[in-house]
Parts: C-alpha cells; structure tokens; sequence
C-alpha cells in the first residue's frame, strides 16, 4: 500500500494549487510576491480522488468543487509556503467565508529533475475547494488540468467593464441566516419579528419586493477574488 506522507517541513505548509494560481497563470504573481511570504515550487501533482474542476461565471474562473469521487483526478502544482504565504493564500481565495482551505490527498507527478519512489508519492496537502456550490456548476465539464489561455479567462483588470455583475451569489449559496435562533416549532400565531403573510393576502408587486428583499439580504458583495 502506498505511504500517506502528512508532515514535511514544520514550518512549512505544502499547498496544491489547480487554477491561476499555476506558474504561467496570470495569478502566479502572488506567490511570486516575497513581501506575501515564501512560496517554494515542489513540483506537479494529481489528485488521488476524482473532483470537478469547472469553468464558471462571465469571469471563467475555475472552480474545484468539493464533490470527491465525482469529475476527474486534477492536475496542479505543489508548493511549499510559509505562514506569512499561507496567510495570503487564505485571504486571496477569501477563506473561509468563500472558498474552504481543506486536506487533500495528491499524488506526486515524476519529472526528469525528480525520481520519487512510488512508496512516497502519496501526500496529504491543503487545497481550497469551493462548498455550498450551486447545483448548476455541478452540470459544467469537468477538466483534467486547467490553462486560462483556453478558457478565456478575465483578470481582476479587465472586470471594470462588467458592472453590476456578483460572480459569488451566481455559484455559491451565501448562508445569511446562522445567526438567527432556532426554533423548536413553527407557530404563525407565535410572537416572530416579522408576521408570516399568506401569498394570497399580497398583491403581485408585494410578493415581487419580498423576493427582490430575500436576494439583497443574502447576495454578497464582489470582492473581485481569484
């Protein structure tokens, strides 16, 4: 059976990275950045189980689903990154609250520079995968290995020209609602903040605001991440 490496470095953290983050990827500048920290490339790696990498919003950004077991095992990069690195990692892909940093097992890619015996090629790594998404980025090809000079995707520069456009409320489900109580039973009669409203005692323009009242109090803001 195939070793399951955990630890590396102490003071390191090994990250896998699918999307723009890549070398040759318009994001690789991040972890090119020493004022962000330290970022050390280990080498390719693929995803021991299967996920969806998906090409999503006007944006084409590409999403790795938090589904294993569905799509395709992932080709992507490994690097090793300080604390300081690591951190910017978390705030460039807007975790937690976005994307979700979690353990991932990968499998080392042979190249001619290394020769890892087969025994020490399994390791388990950090990714960030997006939860929550919405069930229609489920239906998108999945893709093996991700190029944005095949996708078309749009930097951060060029999404000025996109206005009133939220890439995160079209993909994922923006929970709003795990500060308020729980309630044992429903009671329309009960004491609630705001009294229950049969949709037959609204006009069509009522029912209308409330739906439009529900998407302004759950959508969030485009913080222009990825």
């Amino acid at each position: 059976m195939n070793k399951v490496i955990k630890k590396y470095n102490s003071n390191m953290h090994r990250v896998f990275v699918y999307g723009t983050l890549k070398s040759g990827e318009p994001n690789n500048n991040v972890l090119q950045d020493r004022t962000r920290g330290t970022a050390l490339l280990v080498g390719k790696a693929k995803t021991c189980l299967e996920y969806p990498l998906v090409i999503g919003t006007r944006y084409n950004i590409p999403f790795l689903l938090d589904a294993p077991g569905k799509g395709k095992r992932v080709i992507g990069e490994l690097y090793d990154v300080d604390k300081k690195m690591l951190n910017t990692l978390d705030e460039f892909e807007d975790h937690p609250s976005w994307y979700t940093r979690s353990k991932i097992h990968v499998e080392r890619m042979p190249d001619h520079e290394s020769q890892i015996p087969s025994a020490v090629m399994k390791e388990e790594v950090c990714g960030y995968l997006l939860q929550q998404y919405k069930p229609y980025m489920f239906e998108r090809a999945a893709v093996e290995e991700y190029r944005s000079r095949s996708s078309d995707y749009l930097s951060k520069e060029d999404r000025a020209s996109i206005e009133d456009y939220n890439f995160k409320a079209e993909t994922k489900y923006m929970d709003k609602t795990a500060d308020r109580p729980c309630l044992t039973e429903y009671s329309t009669a009960g004491n609630h903040e705001r009294p229950y409203d049969k949709v037959g005692d609204l006009g069509h323009e009522s029912v209308e605001q409330n739906l439009i009242e529900f998407w302004e109090a759950n959508r969030s803001e485009d913080e222009g991440i990825l």
